[in-house]
Protein backbone atom coordinates (compact mmCIF):
# COMPACT_ATOMS: atom_id res chain seq x y z
CA UNK A 1 0.00 0.00 0.00
CA UNK A 2 1.42 3.28 -0.73
CA UNK A 3 2.02 5.65 2.31
CA UNK A 4 -0.61 8.08 0.99
CA UNK A 5 -3.18 5.36 1.26
CA UNK A 6 -1.88 4.59 4.25
CA UNK A 7 -2.25 8.11 5.35
CA UNK A 8 -5.86 8.28 4.32
CA UNK A 9 -6.69 4.93 6.01
CA UNK A 10 -5.84 6.24 9.22
CA UNK A 11 -7.43 9.03 9.28
CA UNK A 12 -10.39 7.41 8.29
CA UNK A 13 -9.98 5.05 10.98
CA UNK A 14 -9.24 8.19 13.65
CA UNK A 15 -12.85 9.31 12.93
CA UNK A 16 -14.39 6.36 12.56
CA UNK A 17 -13.46 4.81 15.72
CA UNK A 18 -13.97 8.28 17.15
CA UNK A 19 -17.46 8.83 15.76
CA UNK A 20 -19.51 11.81 16.92
CA UNK A 21 -16.99 13.41 18.55
CA UNK A 22 -15.10 17.20 17.81
CA UNK A 23 -12.07 16.53 15.70
CA UNK A 24 -9.27 19.51 15.37
CA UNK A 25 -8.18 19.05 11.77
CA UNK A 26 -4.73 20.80 11.75
CA UNK A 27 -2.99 21.61 8.32
CA UNK A 28 0.34 20.60 9.69
CA UNK A 29 -0.60 16.37 8.44
CA UNK A 30 -2.44 16.26 12.18
CA UNK A 31 -6.04 15.36 13.58
CA UNK A 32 -6.29 16.13 17.09
CA UNK A 33 -8.85 14.93 19.52
CA UNK A 34 -9.78 16.11 23.09
CA UNK A 35 -11.80 13.88 24.96
CA UNK A 36 -11.87 16.28 27.37
CA UNK A 37 -13.04 19.99 28.47
CA UNK A 38 -9.75 20.79 29.79
CA UNK A 39 -7.93 19.26 26.94
CA UNK A 40 -5.07 18.13 29.28
CA UNK A 41 -5.62 14.92 27.73
CA UNK A 42 -5.56 14.38 23.95
CA UNK A 43 -4.64 12.09 21.29
CA UNK A 44 -2.73 13.33 18.32
CA UNK A 45 -2.77 11.69 14.61
CA UNK A 46 0.18 12.76 12.99
CA UNK A 47 1.99 12.03 9.06
CA UNK A 48 5.60 12.71 10.44
CA UNK A 49 6.75 12.16 6.78
CA UNK A 50 6.33 10.03 3.51
CA UNK A 51 7.56 7.21 5.85
CA UNK A 52 6.43 7.50 9.58
CA UNK A 53 2.98 7.94 10.51
CA UNK A 54 2.35 8.59 14.70
CA UNK A 55 -0.07 8.24 17.41
CA UNK A 56 0.53 10.45 20.41
CA UNK A 57 -0.95 10.67 23.87
CA UNK A 58 -0.44 14.05 25.99
CA UNK A 59 -1.71 13.40 29.64
CA UNK A 60 -0.86 16.22 32.45
CA UNK A 61 -1.69 15.27 35.92
CA UNK A 62 -1.82 18.83 36.86
CA UNK A 63 -5.60 18.18 36.45
CA UNK A 64 -5.41 15.26 38.40
CA UNK A 65 -4.99 12.97 36.09
CA UNK A 66 -2.13 11.08 38.22
CA UNK A 67 -4.09 7.96 38.38
CA UNK A 68 -4.74 7.95 35.17
CA UNK A 69 -0.97 7.75 33.83
CA UNK A 70 -0.59 5.12 36.42
CA UNK A 71 -3.01 2.86 34.68
CA UNK A 72 -1.72 3.54 31.35
CA UNK A 73 2.17 2.94 31.67
CA UNK A 74 1.77 -0.83 32.21
CA UNK A 75 -1.08 -0.83 29.18
CA UNK A 76 1.59 -0.11 26.38
CA UNK A 77 4.82 -1.97 25.79
CA UNK A 78 7.52 -1.26 23.95
CA UNK A 79 6.81 -2.41 20.34
CA UNK A 80 9.78 -3.59 18.28
CA UNK A 81 9.89 -0.93 16.25
CA UNK A 82 9.90 3.16 16.62
CA UNK A 83 8.51 4.40 19.77
CA UNK A 84 9.41 6.96 22.53
CA UNK A 85 7.53 7.05 25.83
CA UNK A 86 7.86 10.32 28.61
CA UNK A 87 6.59 10.46 31.84
CA UNK A 88 7.36 12.18 35.34
CA UNK A 89 4.76 12.74 38.23
CA UNK A 90 3.38 15.88 36.36
CA UNK A 91 3.04 14.54 32.65
CA UNK A 92 2.92 11.46 30.66
CA UNK A 93 3.90 11.12 26.87
CA UNK A 94 3.64 8.44 24.51
CA UNK A 95 4.98 8.59 20.88
CA UNK A 96 4.06 5.17 18.78
CA UNK A 97 4.72 4.48 15.36
CA UNK A 98 1.16 3.40 13.50
CA UNK A 99 1.88 0.51 10.55
CA UNK A 100 -1.85 0.07 9.98
CA UNK A 101 -5.44 0.83 11.17
CA UNK A 102 -5.37 -2.29 13.39
CA UNK A 103 -2.64 -0.91 15.02
CA UNK A 104 -4.70 2.27 15.64
CA UNK A 105 -8.09 0.83 16.76
CA UNK A 106 -5.87 -0.90 19.29
CA UNK A 107 -4.51 1.72 20.70
CA UNK A 108 -7.22 4.11 20.37
CA UNK A 109 -9.68 1.61 22.32
CA UNK A 110 -7.34 0.83 25.22
CA UNK A 111 -6.37 4.55 25.86
CA UNK A 112 -10.32 5.39 25.37
CA UNK A 113 -11.38 2.86 27.93
CA UNK A 114 -9.14 3.51 30.75
CA UNK A 115 -9.86 7.10 30.41
CA UNK A 116 -13.42 6.80 30.61
CA UNK A 117 -13.47 4.25 33.23
CA UNK A 118 -10.97 6.56 35.56
CA UNK A 119 -12.82 10.29 34.81
CA UNK A 120 -15.57 11.53 36.21
CA UNK A 121 -18.98 11.56 33.87
CA UNK A 122 -19.19 15.03 33.69
CA UNK A 123 -15.69 15.49 33.13
CA UNK A 124 -15.48 13.10 30.09
CA UNK A 125 -18.44 15.19 28.21
CA UNK A 126 -16.95 17.14 25.50
CA UNK A 127 -18.82 20.63 25.83
CA UNK A 128 -18.81 22.64 22.88
CA UNK A 129 -16.41 25.87 22.79
CA UNK A 130 -18.66 29.16 23.15
CA UNK A 131 -17.33 30.25 19.67
CA UNK A 132 -15.64 28.10 16.68
CA UNK A 133 -14.28 29.15 13.54
CA UNK A 134 -13.74 27.08 10.40
CA UNK A 135 -13.42 27.72 6.75
CA UNK A 136 -16.15 25.79 4.53
CA UNK A 137 -16.97 25.56 1.02
CA UNK A 138 -20.27 26.97 -0.13
CA UNK A 139 -21.43 23.86 -1.09
CA UNK A 140 -21.17 22.18 1.94
CA UNK A 141 -22.34 25.06 3.75
CA UNK A 142 -25.37 25.36 1.78
CA UNK A 143 -26.25 21.47 2.72
CA UNK A 144 -26.28 22.34 6.36
CA UNK A 145 -29.60 22.47 8.18
CA UNK A 146 -29.27 26.63 8.41
CA UNK A 147 -32.82 28.15 8.73
CA UNK A 148 -33.47 32.12 8.77
CA UNK A 149 -35.28 33.19 12.63
CA UNK A 150 -38.58 34.54 12.72
CA UNK A 151 -36.65 38.21 14.20
CA UNK A 152 -34.13 38.42 10.81
CA UNK A 153 -35.22 41.18 8.39
CA UNK A 154 -36.30 39.70 5.50
CA UNK A 155 -34.46 39.05 2.42
CA UNK A 156 -34.46 42.35 0.83
CA UNK A 157 -31.78 42.17 -1.98
CA UNK A 158 -32.67 43.92 -5.12
CA UNK A 159 -31.63 43.27 -8.99
CA UNK A 160 -28.86 45.46 -8.52
CA UNK A 161 -27.21 43.76 -5.42
CA UNK A 162 -27.52 40.37 -7.19
CA UNK A 163 -26.11 41.53 -10.22
CA UNK A 164 -23.33 42.80 -8.39
CA UNK A 165 -22.78 39.70 -5.86
CA UNK A 166 -22.70 37.63 -9.51
CA UNK A 167 -20.58 40.37 -12.03
CA UNK A 168 -17.73 40.01 -8.55
CA UNK A 169 -17.83 36.27 -8.88
CA UNK A 170 -17.52 36.58 -12.82
CA UNK A 171 -14.37 38.81 -12.72
CA UNK A 172 -12.98 36.21 -10.43
CA UNK A 173 -13.92 32.90 -12.24
CA UNK A 174 -12.44 34.90 -15.74
CA UNK A 175 -9.08 35.91 -13.65
CA UNK A 176 -8.42 34.15 -10.96
CA UNK A 177 -10.44 30.32 -11.09
CA UNK A 178 -7.58 28.59 -12.88
CA UNK A 179 -5.14 29.93 -10.55
CA UNK A 180 -6.43 27.69 -7.61
CA UNK A 181 -7.32 30.78 -5.44
CA UNK A 182 -10.54 30.27 -4.15
CA UNK A 183 -13.56 33.38 -3.53
CA UNK A 184 -13.27 34.00 -0.11
CA UNK A 185 -17.00 35.51 0.18
CA UNK A 186 -16.66 37.19 3.76
CA UNK A 187 -17.65 35.61 7.40
CA UNK A 188 -21.06 34.19 8.41
CA UNK A 189 -22.37 33.46 11.56
CA UNK A 190 -24.36 31.01 12.58
CA UNK A 191 -26.28 29.82 15.86
CA UNK A 192 -26.83 26.29 17.27
CA UNK A 193 -30.32 25.62 17.56
CA UNK A 194 -31.49 23.30 20.82
CA UNK A 195 -32.57 20.04 19.27
CA UNK A 196 -31.80 16.49 18.55
CA UNK A 197 -30.96 17.14 15.02
CA UNK A 198 -27.90 19.76 13.90
CA UNK A 199 -29.57 23.21 12.89
CA UNK A 200 -28.05 26.34 13.11
CA UNK A 201 -29.93 30.06 12.99
CA UNK A 202 -28.36 32.43 10.62
CA UNK A 203 -27.28 35.33 13.17
CA UNK A 204 -24.90 37.16 9.98
CA UNK A 205 -24.99 36.62 6.54
CA UNK A 206 -28.78 36.05 5.36
CA UNK A 207 -28.97 37.93 1.88
CA UNK A 208 -25.59 36.19 0.90
CA UNK A 209 -26.62 32.75 1.78
CA UNK A 210 -30.15 33.61 0.30
CA UNK A 211 -28.70 34.50 -2.79
CA UNK A 212 -26.35 31.44 -2.72
CA UNK A 213 -29.38 29.35 -2.67
CA UNK A 214 -31.35 30.71 -5.08
CA UNK A 215 -28.51 29.93 -7.52
CA UNK A 216 -28.00 26.96 -6.46
CA UNK A 217 -31.40 25.59 -7.12
CA UNK A 218 -31.41 27.99 -10.15
CA UNK A 219 -28.56 25.24 -11.64
CA UNK A 220 -29.99 22.33 -10.10
CA UNK A 221 -33.38 23.11 -12.27
CA UNK A 222 -31.22 23.70 -15.39
CA UNK A 223 -29.36 20.30 -14.56
CA UNK A 224 -32.39 18.53 -14.70
CA UNK A 225 -33.84 20.25 -17.78
CA UNK A 226 -31.09 19.32 -19.78
CA UNK A 227 -31.07 15.49 -18.87
CA UNK A 228 -34.37 15.47 -19.91
CA UNK A 229 -36.06 13.37 -17.55
CA UNK A 230 -39.22 11.55 -19.03
CA UNK A 231 -41.02 11.50 -15.32
CA UNK A 232 -41.36 14.92 -13.61
CA UNK A 233 -39.72 15.08 -10.19
CA UNK A 234 -39.86 17.88 -7.36
CA UNK A 235 -36.74 19.23 -7.59
CA UNK A 236 -34.70 19.26 -4.44
CA UNK A 237 -34.14 22.58 -2.84
CA UNK A 238 -31.22 23.63 -0.45
CA UNK A 239 -32.07 23.07 2.84
CA UNK A 240 -32.10 27.07 3.85
CA UNK A 241 -34.83 27.31 0.84
CA UNK A 242 -36.88 24.58 2.58
CA UNK A 243 -36.76 26.16 6.01
CA UNK A 244 -40.20 26.83 8.10
CA UNK A 245 -39.59 30.65 8.10
CA UNK A 246 -42.94 31.93 6.99
CA UNK A 247 -41.97 34.96 4.27
CA UNK A 248 -44.33 37.93 3.88
CA UNK A 249 -45.73 38.08 0.35
CA UNK A 250 -43.20 40.98 -0.54
CA UNK A 251 -40.74 39.16 0.69
CA UNK A 252 -41.73 35.75 -1.78
CA UNK A 253 -41.97 38.61 -4.68
CA UNK A 254 -38.56 39.71 -3.62
CA UNK A 255 -36.60 36.12 -4.13
CA UNK A 256 -39.36 35.21 -7.23
CA UNK A 257 -37.35 38.32 -8.95
CA UNK A 258 -33.88 37.59 -7.64
CA UNK A 259 -34.62 34.07 -9.21
CA UNK A 260 -35.72 35.27 -12.30
CA UNK A 261 -32.88 36.80 -12.61
CA UNK A 262 -30.07 34.34 -11.88
CA UNK A 263 -32.41 32.13 -14.26
CA UNK A 264 -32.09 34.59 -17.37
CA UNK A 265 -27.93 35.37 -16.27
CA UNK A 266 -25.31 33.21 -18.21
CA UNK A 267 -22.84 32.48 -15.01
CA UNK A 268 -22.32 28.90 -13.72
CA UNK A 269 -20.66 29.07 -10.09
CA UNK A 270 -18.48 26.15 -8.81
CA UNK A 271 -19.46 26.26 -5.44
CA UNK A 272 -16.78 24.12 -4.22
CA UNK A 273 -14.19 26.76 -5.12
CA UNK A 274 -16.17 29.32 -3.13
CA UNK A 275 -14.67 29.96 0.78
CA UNK A 276 -16.86 31.03 3.65
CA UNK A 277 -15.52 31.78 6.76
CA UNK A 278 -18.38 30.31 9.21
CA UNK A 279 -18.74 31.71 12.96
CA UNK A 280 -20.35 28.92 15.12
CA UNK A 281 -22.16 30.16 18.39
CA UNK A 282 -23.22 27.73 20.80
CA UNK A 283 -26.71 27.54 21.58
CA UNK A 284 -26.71 28.14 24.98
CA UNK A 285 -24.32 31.45 24.04
CA UNK A 286 -25.67 35.23 23.86
CA UNK A 287 -25.54 36.32 20.08
CA UNK A 288 -23.23 39.27 21.50
CA UNK A 289 -20.35 36.87 21.70
CA UNK A 290 -19.99 36.37 18.54
CA UNK A 291 -19.43 39.97 17.61
CA UNK A 292 -17.08 40.58 20.38
CA UNK A 293 -14.89 37.41 18.78
CA UNK A 294 -15.85 38.99 15.15
CA UNK A 295 -16.66 42.41 15.70
CA UNK A 296 -15.00 43.15 11.92
CA UNK A 297 -17.07 40.54 9.95
CA UNK A 298 -17.83 41.40 6.52
CA UNK A 299 -19.76 41.02 3.55
CA UNK A 300 -17.32 42.40 1.13
CA UNK A 301 -15.96 38.74 -0.13
CA UNK A 302 -12.53 39.15 1.65
CA UNK A 303 -11.60 36.07 3.62
CA UNK A 304 -10.75 36.67 7.57
CA UNK A 305 -7.43 37.64 7.73
CA UNK A 306 -4.53 36.04 9.77
CA UNK A 307 -4.76 38.63 12.65
CA UNK A 308 -8.91 37.72 12.81
CA UNK A 309 -7.77 34.43 13.11
CA UNK A 310 -5.31 35.02 15.50
CA UNK A 311 -7.90 36.71 17.64
CA UNK A 312 -10.11 34.34 17.64
CA UNK A 313 -7.93 31.35 18.63
CA UNK A 314 -6.46 33.52 21.72
CA UNK A 315 -10.25 34.83 22.69
CA UNK A 316 -10.89 30.75 23.24
CA UNK A 317 -8.43 30.57 26.45
CA UNK A 318 -10.72 33.37 27.81
CA UNK A 319 -13.24 32.26 30.63
CA UNK A 320 -14.49 35.46 31.42
CA UNK A 321 -16.96 37.41 28.56
CA UNK A 322 -16.43 40.76 30.35
CA UNK A 323 -11.98 39.62 29.96
CA UNK A 324 -12.89 38.66 26.18
CA UNK A 325 -14.85 42.29 25.53
CA UNK A 326 -12.06 44.01 26.97
CA UNK A 327 -9.00 41.77 24.90
CA UNK A 328 -11.25 42.11 21.83
CA UNK A 329 -11.43 46.38 22.45
CA UNK A 330 -7.38 45.91 22.68
CA UNK A 331 -7.02 44.43 19.74
CA UNK A 332 -9.51 46.45 18.02
CA UNK A 333 -7.50 49.06 19.31
CA UNK A 334 -4.67 47.85 17.81
CA UNK A 335 -6.29 47.39 14.45
CA UNK A 336 -7.28 50.89 14.30
CA UNK A 337 -3.70 52.18 14.68
CA UNK A 338 -2.78 51.07 10.76
CA UNK A 339 0.20 49.27 12.65
CA UNK A 340 -0.77 45.36 13.17
CA UNK A 341 1.08 44.43 10.54
CA UNK A 342 4.11 46.43 11.18
CA UNK A 343 4.39 45.04 15.06
CA UNK A 344 3.19 41.13 14.48
CA UNK A 345 4.65 40.60 10.82
CA UNK A 346 7.57 43.29 10.12
CA UNK A 347 9.44 43.24 13.80
CA UNK A 348 7.87 40.04 15.87
CA UNK A 349 7.79 37.30 13.49
CA UNK A 350 10.18 38.50 11.20
CA UNK A 351 12.65 38.86 14.40
CA UNK A 352 11.33 35.33 15.59
CA UNK A 353 12.25 33.65 12.34
CA UNK A 354 15.65 35.57 11.63
CA UNK A 355 16.67 34.40 15.47
CA UNK A 356 16.39 30.61 15.07
CA UNK A 357 17.41 30.95 11.68
CA UNK A 358 14.75 29.96 9.99
CA UNK A 359 13.43 31.00 6.38
CA UNK A 360 10.03 32.36 5.67
CA UNK A 361 7.64 34.10 2.83
CA UNK A 362 7.99 37.81 2.58
CA UNK A 363 4.14 37.98 2.23
CA UNK A 364 3.50 35.84 5.15
CA UNK A 365 0.40 37.40 6.09
CA UNK A 366 -1.04 37.31 2.82
CA UNK A 367 -0.37 33.95 2.17
CA UNK A 368 -3.39 30.64 2.20
CA UNK A 369 -1.04 28.49 4.21
CA UNK A 370 -1.37 31.39 7.11
CA UNK A 371 2.15 31.77 8.25
CA UNK A 372 1.28 34.53 10.71
CA UNK A 373 -1.40 32.49 12.30
CA UNK A 374 0.26 29.06 12.24
CA UNK A 375 3.60 30.68 13.97
CA UNK A 376 1.61 32.92 16.60
CA UNK A 377 -0.75 29.93 17.94
CA UNK A 378 0.09 28.90 20.88
CA UNK A 379 0.33 25.93 23.51
CA UNK A 380 -2.62 25.32 25.78
CA UNK A 381 -2.50 27.36 29.20
CA UNK A 382 -1.88 25.39 32.47
CA UNK A 383 -5.39 25.64 33.71
CA UNK A 384 -6.83 26.98 37.58
CA UNK A 385 -2.70 27.96 37.52
CA UNK A 386 -2.44 31.41 38.28
CA UNK A 387 -1.49 33.85 35.17
CA UNK A 388 -0.28 37.03 36.46
CA UNK A 389 1.06 39.06 34.03
CA UNK A 390 4.90 38.76 33.47
CA UNK A 391 7.19 41.27 34.57
CA UNK A 392 9.06 41.25 31.07
CA UNK A 393 8.66 39.82 27.71
CA UNK A 394 11.29 38.20 25.19
CA UNK A 395 10.27 38.82 21.79
CA UNK A 396 11.43 35.18 21.30
CA UNK A 397 9.47 33.94 23.82
CA UNK A 398 6.82 30.81 24.04
CA UNK A 399 3.72 32.09 24.14
CA UNK A 400 0.37 30.03 26.16
CA UNK A 401 -2.68 30.77 24.69
CA UNK A 402 -4.80 33.59 25.91
CA UNK A 403 -4.12 36.67 27.89
CA UNK A 404 -0.50 36.26 27.72
CA UNK A 405 -0.74 36.03 24.20
CA UNK A 406 -2.35 39.29 24.56
CA UNK A 407 -0.08 40.93 27.54
CA UNK A 408 3.14 40.30 24.49
CA UNK A 409 1.13 41.92 21.51
CA UNK A 410 0.41 44.86 23.78
CA UNK A 411 3.25 45.22 25.07
CA UNK A 412 4.83 45.58 21.94
CA UNK A 413 2.47 47.77 20.24
CA UNK A 414 3.43 50.35 23.29
CA UNK A 415 7.42 49.55 22.55
CA UNK A 416 6.60 49.99 19.02
CA UNK A 417 4.68 53.31 18.89
CA UNK A 418 7.36 54.50 21.49
CA UNK A 419 9.82 53.39 19.47
CA UNK A 420 8.56 55.40 16.08
CA UNK A 421 8.57 58.65 18.03
CA UNK A 422 12.25 58.90 17.92
CA UNK A 423 14.01 61.67 15.29
CA UNK A 424 16.25 59.32 14.86
CA UNK A 425 13.95 56.21 13.28
CA UNK A 426 12.39 58.92 11.55
CA UNK A 427 15.21 60.03 9.81
CA UNK A 428 16.09 56.70 8.73
CA UNK A 429 13.07 55.92 6.76
CA UNK A 430 12.90 59.17 5.52
CA UNK A 431 16.76 58.36 3.75
CA UNK A 432 16.36 54.92 2.97
CA UNK A 433 12.75 53.61 3.00
CA UNK A 434 12.60 54.22 -1.21
CA UNK A 435 12.34 51.95 -3.82
CA UNK A 436 14.53 48.03 -3.78
CA UNK A 437 16.64 49.83 -0.68
CA UNK A 438 13.29 49.60 1.56
CA UNK A 439 14.57 46.17 1.88
CA UNK A 440 17.66 47.07 3.59
CA UNK A 441 16.04 49.87 5.50
CA UNK A 442 13.71 47.22 6.63
CA UNK A 443 16.09 44.94 7.92
CA UNK A 444 17.83 47.95 9.87
CA UNK A 445 14.73 48.67 10.99
CA UNK A 446 13.68 45.63 12.45
CA UNK A 447 17.11 44.70 14.68
CA UNK A 448 17.03 48.51 15.60
CA UNK A 449 13.24 48.17 17.23
CA UNK A 450 14.85 44.58 19.10
CA UNK A 451 17.80 46.94 20.07
CA UNK A 452 15.60 49.48 21.75
CA UNK A 453 13.44 46.64 22.96
CA UNK A 454 16.40 45.04 25.16
CA UNK A 455 18.95 48.24 25.52
CA UNK A 456 16.47 51.31 25.75
CA UNK A 457 17.15 54.47 24.00
CA UNK A 458 20.31 55.76 25.42
CA UNK A 459 22.46 54.45 22.60
CA UNK A 460 19.55 54.18 20.02
CA UNK A 461 21.16 56.84 17.18
CA UNK A 462 24.41 55.10 17.82
CA UNK A 463 22.65 51.59 16.59
CA UNK A 464 20.44 52.80 13.93
CA UNK A 465 24.54 54.44 12.85
CA UNK A 466 26.49 51.46 13.05
CA UNK A 467 23.30 49.13 11.36
CA UNK A 468 22.88 51.39 8.70
CA UNK A 469 26.61 51.20 7.89
CA UNK A 470 27.06 47.00 8.84
CA UNK A 471 23.56 46.23 6.73
CA UNK A 472 24.31 48.38 3.61
CA UNK A 473 27.05 46.15 2.59
CA UNK A 474 23.72 44.32 0.61
CA UNK A 475 23.33 47.34 -1.56
CA UNK A 476 26.97 45.87 -3.02
CA UNK A 477 24.72 43.47 -4.83
CA UNK A 478 23.49 44.23 -8.66
CA UNK A 479 20.10 44.21 -7.63
CA UNK A 480 18.54 44.11 -4.08
CA UNK A 481 15.35 41.93 -4.32
CA UNK A 482 12.60 41.21 -1.07
CA UNK A 483 13.90 37.85 -0.52
CA UNK A 484 16.98 38.99 1.24
CA UNK A 485 14.82 39.73 4.40
CA UNK A 486 13.35 36.32 4.33
CA UNK A 487 16.11 34.18 2.62
CA UNK A 488 19.56 35.36 2.50
CA UNK A 489 20.91 33.51 -0.36
CA UNK A 490 23.99 36.14 -0.20
CA UNK A 491 25.04 35.88 3.06
CA UNK A 492 22.58 35.75 6.28
CA UNK A 493 22.83 38.97 7.04
CA UNK A 494 19.69 39.51 8.86
CA UNK A 495 19.74 36.02 11.02
CA UNK A 496 23.52 36.47 11.92
CA UNK A 497 22.79 40.23 13.11
CA UNK A 498 19.94 39.27 15.17
CA UNK A 499 21.42 36.38 16.84
CA UNK A 500 24.38 38.54 17.94
CA UNK A 501 22.07 41.33 19.54
CA UNK A 502 20.65 38.22 20.97
CA UNK A 503 24.12 37.05 22.27
CA UNK A 504 25.43 40.38 23.76
CA UNK A 505 25.29 41.86 27.02
CA UNK A 506 26.06 45.06 26.85
CA UNK A 507 25.84 47.85 23.67
CA UNK A 508 29.47 48.43 23.49
CA UNK A 509 29.83 44.40 22.51
CA UNK A 510 26.93 44.90 19.89
CA UNK A 511 28.89 48.06 18.37
CA UNK A 512 32.24 46.33 18.59
CA UNK A 513 31.19 43.59 16.46
CA UNK A 514 29.04 46.11 14.06
CA UNK A 515 32.16 48.05 13.39
CA UNK A 516 35.00 45.50 13.36
CA UNK A 517 37.40 47.30 10.85
CA UNK A 518 37.88 43.92 9.59
CA UNK A 519 34.88 43.71 8.11
CA UNK A 520 35.34 47.28 6.04
CA UNK A 521 33.51 46.87 2.79
CA UNK A 522 34.25 49.00 -0.56
CA UNK A 523 31.40 50.37 -2.01
CA UNK A 524 30.25 48.80 -5.60
CA UNK A 525 28.53 51.76 -6.97
CA UNK A 526 27.72 50.73 -10.74
CA UNK A 527 24.61 51.64 -11.53
CA UNK A 528 22.50 54.73 -10.87
CA UNK A 529 20.63 53.43 -7.83
CA UNK A 530 23.54 52.16 -6.26
CA UNK A 531 25.29 55.54 -6.52
CA UNK A 532 21.93 57.08 -5.18
CA UNK A 533 21.91 55.01 -2.11
CA UNK A 534 25.16 55.26 -1.07
CA UNK A 535 24.94 59.14 -1.52
CA UNK A 536 21.83 59.19 0.58
CA UNK A 537 23.68 56.45 3.37
CA UNK A 538 26.52 59.11 3.13
CA UNK A 539 23.91 62.00 4.24
CA UNK A 540 22.08 59.64 6.81
CA UNK A 541 25.91 58.79 8.74
CA UNK A 542 26.80 62.26 7.92
CA UNK A 543 23.33 63.59 10.16
CA UNK A 544 24.22 61.10 12.53
CA UNK A 545 27.90 61.89 13.09
CA UNK A 546 27.33 65.45 14.54
CA UNK A 547 26.80 64.08 18.39
CA UNK A 548 28.45 60.15 18.02
CA UNK A 549 29.51 58.10 21.34
CA UNK A 550 31.60 56.23 19.10
CA UNK A 551 33.77 56.63 16.69
CA UNK A 552 32.82 57.56 13.10
CA UNK A 553 33.02 54.83 10.25
CA UNK A 554 34.97 55.71 7.44
CA UNK A 555 32.66 54.33 4.88
CA UNK A 556 34.19 53.32 1.48
CA UNK A 557 37.34 52.15 2.83
CA UNK A 558 37.66 48.30 2.88
CA UNK A 559 39.91 46.89 5.56
CA UNK A 560 39.46 43.86 4.25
Amino acid sequence: MENTDLWEELKNKFREILEGDDLELNPNNEVRKFPTTDKAIFYVLQRENDECFQLRFKIESGNSHQDIIEKLKPKFPVRDFQYSTYYTDSIWIQRQKITNGDELEKDLEKMTSIIKANLKPDTWQQDAPPVRICDMTAEDVLKESIQIPDYQRPYCWEEKNVRDFLVDIHVWKKNKENSGIPYHLGTIILKEKNGGETMFDIIDGQQRLTTMAIVKFCQLQKQEQEQKQEQEQEQEQPPLLNSKKKYTESEKLTILRARNYIKNSKIEIDFSKIMLSVVILGKDQPEDLAYTFFSNSNSTGKRLSDYDLLKNHHLRYISSDSHAERFSKRWHELEKSGCQDDVLQKMLFRLRKWSNNEMFPIDACNREERDIFNHFKSMDPLRDFPADSLTSFRFNSLLSGGKEFFDYVEYYRRKYHEFMQYEEVKTLEQHLSWHSNGVICAGIKAIAFLFFCKFGDMYLKEAIYLLAYRLSELRNETQVRSTYLSNDEKGPIFRKTTRQLEQVTSEAQFFALLSDVKKRYAENTKGKTAENYWNSLHELMKNFEKSLAVEPIKYGESNK
